[in-house]
């Protein structure tokens, strides 16, 4: 599982993430953990070893997030993914079907929408 907390469900923090995990017993669900989200979702660095035990991590991302909290959390990850080499295609656009979106484009040249729900 790889729970982009805060962004699209119910899981808002690594505890949750860390809770849905242990809650749901299957012995192959694990976290990817993503420090950035972690962070952005207001969980401070040096609470994550007592919050999340390292049973249900399987991995740590380590993200190239900006020091600062950028605006929405659509904002701030189009300013990270804007201050990289990704390919812009689309800036932060309020969509008239009740989204919140950008698009930008992989090394591959795949299309990715990321949205926040308004």
């Amino acid at each position: 599982m790889c729970a982009e907390h805060p962004f699209t469900h119910h899981v808002k923090t690594a505890q949750d993430a860390a809770a849905f995990v242990i809650e749901v017993g299957n012995p192959n669900g694990v976290l990817l953990l993503d420090i950035w989200h972690a962070y952005r979702g207001g969980t401070p660095y040096a609470t994550l070893p007592a919050l999340v035990p390292p049973e249900v991590v399987f991995g740590v991302e380590l993200d190239n997030g900006l020091g600062e909290v950028v605006g929405t959390d659509l904002e701030d990850t189009f300013a990270r993914l804007q201050s990289s080499d990704t390919e812009i295609v689309q800036d932060p656009t309020d969509q008239p079907y009740g989204v919140r979106d950008c698009a930008v484009r992989d090394p591959a040249g795949s299309l990715i929408r990321i949205q926040q729900l308004s």
